[in-house]
This record gives C-alpha cells, structure tokens and sequence, in this order.
C-alpha cells in the first residue's frame, strides 16, 4: 500500500492517523520550512504531535531536509528505525535521498554539532 501527504491545509491529523493505522512502516520526509530556529522553525504544532504519534506507534525512516537544530524539537525522535539528516531541500539533495532509499545504500556520518534529541 502506498499513502502520500503534503501538508495539513487540506487534512487533518484524526484522519490522517486513521488512514495509516494499517502500515506497519513510514517513511517521513520533513521539509523544514524556515532555515531560523524562531517559532520552532516554523513547523506547525500540529505536525509535531503527529510525528509523536506515528515515532510512537510505527516503524518510522525520518529523513529531515533543513537545518539540524532541528532535530531536538521532534518528539520521540530517539524512536525512529532511521534517521536521515539532509542539509537543504534542493532537488539534487531529495533525488539522493531517494535513491539512498531505494538501493538500501548504507550512509553514515556524524553532525559536526551536538544535539540532543528526544
């Protein structure tokens, strides 16, 4: 089964946990909205609780495309099966995310920052 999901004008969260109650894994890619840490970076509330949930509830790949002092924000971010820091939302960055995914190329690396996450 596949299900896609672009942004919380035209759903909402009830619905959307209720669609993806039968997937057992889910891969989120959080496109960062704003490169300033003001007002959470600018990530609705309502995102963050549903990225709880589903870190709480699923097996969840996190590919977060932004800043990196992101990362303490996300609840239950400690949860996740994978996590994938990507610096910028450029076409080139996504395309080598996906084909990351795809052909289960194995990446590591080490944030040149500290942070702690939840």
């Amino acid at each position: 089964p596949e299900f896609a999901f672009e942004s919380l004008e035209n759903s909402n969260i009830s619905s959307l946990k209720k669609e993806l109650e039968n997937f057992e894994t889910i891969i989120i890619s959080l496109f960062v909205p704003k490169a300033k840490p003001m007002n959470n970076f600018e990530i609705n509330d309502e995102v963050l609780e549903l990225l709880s949930y589903l870190l709480q509830s699923k097996k969840c790949i996190v590919y977060v495309f932004g800043n990196p002092y992101v990362l303490p924000i996300i609840p239950n971010l400690t949860k996740a099966s994978g996590l994938i820091q990507v610096y910028q939302d450029f076409e080139e960055f996504q395309k080598t995310a996906g084909i990351q995914f795809l052909e289960n190329i194995p990446c590591s690396g080490i944030l040149p920052i500290n942070i702690d996450i939840q």
